[in-house]
């Protein structure tokens, strides 16, 4: 696995690429195990989002530029460029703030706290609902029984975009 400061080197490295191609820099993660090693690189535009022209170049790019830093030491890597997709990670702040208004399903490591005046018969710890606001200490979301949930940062585990049918229905329950 990378150090810390080799991410952070990569983050850096694909942010300027990303910057001079007219894109963004989404995430960045980097995964090794016995299938090879794979270093994925996530794009976006603010106004539309990113092509798979834009991927292209800045795949081009940042291989240019990560054969000259040689920053990822060890066995050769697979380089992979795309956009975070439409149902897409939410981990940081700036993700959720990009969702505002959008549904999404966080998972938590801890129960989440209930709205006021909700019981439960045991520990919640995945939420569906539409984003309303983010700051740097917590989200707040809507659920489909109008309940306002307030989840802090420290115990998601994980966010995602939840795609939706013309219908409003998620994705995953067209046809039910």
């Amino acid at each position: 696995m990378l150090t810390d400061q080799e991410l952070k080197k990569l983050s850096d490295l694909a942010s300027s690429v990303c910057e001079r191609e007219g894109c963004m820099l989404y995430d960045l993660e980097f995964k090794g195990g016995s299938r090879g090693r794979v270093l994925r690189v996530y794009i976006d535009k603010t106004d539309g989002g990113a092509t798979i022209d834009d991927c292209a170049e800045v795949s081009r790019g940042l291989s240019l530029l990560l054969d000259v830093e040689d920053i990822i030491p060890g066995a050769r890597y697979e380089l992979e460029v795309s956009t975070p997709g439409i149902e897409r990670v939410l981990r940081t702040p700036w993700h959720f703030e990009l969702a505002v208004k959008k549904l999404i399903r966080l998972k938590t490591s801890a129960p989440a706290p209930l709205p006021e005046g909700m019981t439960a018969k045991g520990p919640i710890r995945s939420v569906d609902g539409t984003l309303i606001s983010v700051n740097d200490k917590e989200v707040s979301l809507v659920d489909r029984q109008d309940r306002t949930w307030t989840i802090p940062f420290e115990i998601i585990h994980r966010g995602k975009v939840i795609f939706e049918d013309g219908a409003g229905r998620p994705k995953s329950q067209r046809g039910k």
